[in-house]
């Protein structure tokens, strides 16, 4: 299984940075994680180490470029997430300016979280909270001449902050540049949808990731297959579309519509019959609402309203 580090990360979307590394579509890939901040937190920090952090940050940390031979626009990446595990520590903070309720917190707070234990992460003497880890920015490049920041999200991933995008998930991806050029980062060992305050509970991690190419697929934002999660107590889990866009409005209409498609191709219903459906048992979720100027709206299909799995896929 080939590997790459954190040892070199980038914190902007270009199809001019040049890969670290070249794979094969099938490959299976272990990909180290710094903190999203770039590792620049000591889980000893402060709230003014928030200040002067924020103050001189350029972008979300992305361990990368991978190179996928054979991935050419108009192509679909599929990235399935076989396993994911976190470092000892993360942290949470509120930064000044920003976050869903950025006027009623203006001053920086910084709460550090012992994940040792794997599986859950205590916050007071009363409350502990259960780790899910997952992978909040998971993207591929711009089309030649474009640069984007890694913290807002784009149609091309990164910084979807989707949580369940967790071990046994796979996102697929629309291709814009040869080789897709794919970068990961922004683990997160716990989120809420929203991600209301700017953070979740912030990490370094280590993923496995298995690489699928899918040829000619029309895909005009990030979709994923996930895992089954309660109340889903289907082993088939659910298919997830999103929109992403400055208007929630719209980036709900095109989730929809991409769940619409889905549905279509898949499972072959008429497009009404599948607007109906969704009508009556797709879930709308604001997955990230921080990240100025683009909102990421999810819509979640549980496929256990199926006697017959459908196929997974974009």
């Amino acid at each position: 299984m080939k590997s790459l580090d954190a040892s070199a990360t980038h914190v902007i979307w270009s199809a001019e940075i040049a890969p670290r590394i070249h794979i094969q579509p099938e490959d299976t890939i272990e990909v180290e994680t710094s903190l999203g901040s770039g590792a620049r937190y000591l889980e000893s920090a402060t709230p003014q180490d928030v200040r002067e952090v924020v103050a001189t940050s350029p972008g979300i940390s992305m361990t990368g470029p991978i190179f996928v031979e054979g991935a050419e626009p108009g192509d679909v990446l599929g990235i399935e997430i076989c396993d994911i595990t976190t470092g000892s520590w993360g942290y949470t903070a509120v930064a000044p300016g920003f976050g869903l309720l950025a006027e009623d917190f203006p001053e920086p707070a910084f709460r550090s979280w012992d994940l040792s234990n794997g599986h859950s992460a205590r916050f007071d003497d009363n409350i502990t909270v259960p780790l899910r880890p997952f992978l909040g920015a998971v993207g591929v490049a711009p089309p030649a001449g474009q640069v984007l920041s890694t913290i807002p999200p784009s149609r091309w991933g990164g910084n979807i902050d989707i949580q369940r995008l967790t071990a046994g998930a796979t996102l697929y991806l629309p291709i814009a540049s040869s080789g897709a050029l794919l970068s990961v980062g922004d683990a997160h060992a716990a989120q809420g949808d929203g991600e209301v305050c700017g953070t979740a509970i912030e990490t370094s991690a280590d993923a496995v990731l298995r690489i699928t190419l899918h040829k000619n697929r029309l895909l005009n934002y990030p979709a994923l297959h996930a895992p089954a999660s309660e109340p889903e107590v289907h082993h088939a889990g659910a298919h997830i579309t999103s929109g992403i866009g400055e208007n929630l409005f719209t980036a709900a209409q095109d989730a929809i519509r991409g769940m619409i498609t889905w549905l279509e191709e898949h499972c072959g219903l008429a497009p009404v019959d599948a607007y109906m459906l969704c009508s009556v048992c797709v879930d709308l979720a604001i997955c990230e609402i921080v990240d100025k100027p683009n909102w990421v709206v999810s819509a979640t299909l549980p496929l256990s309203i199926f006697r017959h799995d459908p196929p997974i896929g974009p």
